[in-house]
């Protein structure tokens, strides 16, 4: 470990892996809920660059309204470190683990970072996540009561509509709000 900065009383460890040019790959944390701002700031004070995806959200309150700042994935966040940092990054408060596959810490790709960055910087929130191939059922508009599999997610969720006698199909573009994913059929 070096110093990165010494002020009177104020000595602030830089991890050896931030002094490098070389760019460290993002990893998900889980974190303690409802602790996310703690761990954020936690690893920051130690010199790493931590991402906390959130977005503001008006709650009313029965003498009162209030704008909160929420996580965009509760439970979660990011941060950027090296291999050997995984001792420090887990001794930090409200920090429990790397999230990891087959007991390798999982690399989240920075497309993935900067895709979540301008989506919460353009509004938005939090959604169910719904992978195509889904049983959906518009709820609302002209079309509520029809079930269908979703296609395709992304900007315009499209949905496909099969008449089996017919074997038949017709695809439309309905919005994310007025899709819920059907149960399947108890056996």
């Amino acid at each position: 470990m070096k110093l990165s900065s010494y002020r009177s009383n104020d000595v602030r460890l830089e991890p050896e892996e931030c002094s490098t040019t070389v760019q460290q790959p993002w990893y998900a944390l889980k974190v303690r809920t409802r602790s996310e701002h703690i761990a954020s700031t936690a690893l920051q004070n130690r010199g790493y660059e931590p991402f906390l995806p959130s977005y503001k959200e008006t709650k009313r309150f029965c003498d009162r309204t209030k704008t909160l700042e929420r996580p965009a994935f509760p439970g979660y966040m990011f941060c950027r470190f090296g291999a050997s940092s995984r001792a420090q990054i887990l001794s930090s408060p409200a920090i429990l683990y790397i999230v990891s596959f087959a007991g390798q810490p999982a690399i989240v790709p920075p497309e993935t970072i900067e895709a979540v960055r301008r989506a919460v910087a353009a509004g938005g929130q939090p959604s169910k996540y719904m992978p195509a191939g889904l049983q959906v059922r518009i709820t609302s508009g002209p079309l509520a009561g029809l079930e269908g599999v979703l296609l395709r997610t992304g900007k315009h969720n499209r949905i496909v509509v099969s008449v089996h006698l017919l074997q038949r199909s017709v695809a439309i573009n309905v919005s994310r709000d007025c899709l819920h994913e059907v149960p399947p059929p108890k056996v």
